[in-house]
């Protein structure tokens, strides 16, 4: 019976020891989370603006608006389509891999934070349904609401003010 105890007592300590090295990663992760993207490695660096012209973008935003603002679907399908371009264009700027608009929204992820980064996804599927579906159209509310979302991407990309 000393034998079984023990054979047991041996299968135990393999998820004790997971269990405890869990914790140890675990604290270790939150301890360096303050220090991540202090690297002098590029690829973790903000990008900056580089040749991005900041007053063509808030021109270009501003014909969205009033695009928005003249109201009805077509003029909405528009805003969301320039919008969605706009976007594109500033990510080109500012240097973003990938072969499409998403690869490129993809490449960004990490110096937009998640709130906006979702945004920026429900927006352009928003764009997406628009384009890809036939008969696609947006109602005023949805319209909007995604070209707020896409206004905040482009102040928290530094190319609105």
């Amino acid at each position: 019976m000393a034998a079984n105890s023990y054979k047991k007592k041996k299968q135990e300590d393999p998820i004790e020891v997971k269990l405890v090295l869990g914790l140890l990663r675990g604290m270790w992760w939150l301890i360096t989370l303050p220090f991540r993207g202090l690297s002098s490695d590029s690829s973790t660096k903000k990008r900056t603006a580089g040749s991005l012209d900041t007053r063509e973008v808030a021109a270009r935003w501003s014909d969205i608006q009033t695009s928005i603002g003249l109201g009805g679907t077509t003029h909405f399908g528009s805003a969301i389509v320039s919008a969605d371009k706009l976007l594109d264009h500033v990510l080109r700027q500012k240097g973003y891999a990938g072969e499409t608009m998403g690869d490129r929204l993809k490449s960004a992820k990490d110096d937009i934070s998640p709130a906006v980064y979702h945004y920026a996804w429900q927006a352009h599927k928003l764009r997406n349904r628009l384009v890809h579906e036939v008969g696609g159209e947006v109602v005023s509310f949805e319209a909007k609401e995604a070209i707020k979302q896409y206004e905040a991407v482009l102040r928290e990309l530094g190319a609105l003010r």
